[in-house]
């Protein structure tokens, strides 16, 4: 077994016969800082959302997931320290872009917004409100670059990094993921706000959809019934943390407050509480 690849919220391991398995970590990250504080059962709970959406969207686009079951995986991964938090995957490269799709005007596309209203391409009318839904998801892909900082893009800059045809594809996949999994969400009580989609490139040349899949991690979660447009929404993921760190006047950097328990136990019950409504199983 070596390790592949070690990231803020997972890491990568690979266990030959053209697998791997990720361990998904209860960190919690922002940009590119790590918080000490974690959040209780954040990794059994991304992993189960995964597979949830995963199996969910397969007839839409194939996806990399083999199991979850520990019984299929090497031995370490069969105990205590690693339970609820492992997937067994086929071996992927992933594609260097991330596919975000925005339902709602929130996040960076809502923060662009009010600086300009053509954003990315796209002319967007005066006048529009804080959460307003968007009708028609907007896809709005990001890069990594070299230091580590992430940068949204227009799609034509999207086929200098894959190409044509593989921007096109992209894209029309993200969008259709995103609509299919916020009809669902919507019907059971949930607004999926945006979505970040991962795709690569399996060992038999395929694309497939990989990473995580409509976690708290990669997408913006919040009670419908609270939903109205013209403000900030009550979110159930780590938004809220979030939310918690701008308002102690937070804005990255090495210093990193220490996350209160009550923060902490909050955000965990606000991700376990979307699970539970989106997939109807308790978590527990």
């Amino acid at each position: 077994m070596n390790e592949f690849k070690r990231g803020k919220n997972r890491t990568i391991y690979d266990i030959g016969n053209k697998q791997f398995v990720i361990v998904t970590s209860n960190n919690v990250s922002i940009g590119k800082s790590v918080f000490p504080k974690q959040i209780p059962r954040k990794g059994e709970i991304s992993n189960r959302m995964s597979e949830f959406w995963f199996d969910f969207t397969s007839d839409v686009v194939p996806n990399h997931m083999i199991s979850t079951n520990e019984r299929f995986m090497p031995l370490v991964f069969q105990s205590k320290e690693y339970a609820g938090r492992c997937m067994l995957v086929q071996k992927t490269v992933l594609l260097p872009i991330k596919c975000v799709v925005y339902g709602y005007f929130t996040g960076a596309l809502w923060e662009k917004y009010q600086q300009n209203r053509f954003v990315y391409g796209k002319e967007f009318l005066p006048g529009i409100e804080e959460s307003t839904d968007l009708g028609e998801p907007f896809y709005m892909p990001k890069a990594t670059l070299s230091d580590g900082t992430e940068e949204y893009m227009t799609f034509d800059q999207t086929i200098e990094f894959v190409g044509e045809k593989y921007a096109n594809k992209l894209k029309n996949l993200s969008i259709e993921l995103y609509k299919k999994c916020a009809r669902y969400a919507l019907s059971k009580g949930v607004i999926i706000a945006d979505i970040q989609f991962r795709f690569g490139i399996n060992e038999e040349g395929k694309l497939v959809l990989a990473s995580e899949m409509v976690t708290s991690d990669s997408s913006r979660f919040w009670d419908a019934s609270e939903y109205r447009v013209g403000r900030r929404q009550k979110n159930l993921d780590k938004q809220f943390l979030i939310d918690w760190l701008k308002e102690t006047g937070w804005q990255g950097g090495n210093f990193i407050p220490i996350v209160p328990e009550r923060i902490a136990l909050q955000t965990a019950v606000n991700i376990i509480s979307v699970y539970e409504k989106i997939t109807g199983e308790d978590f527990y």
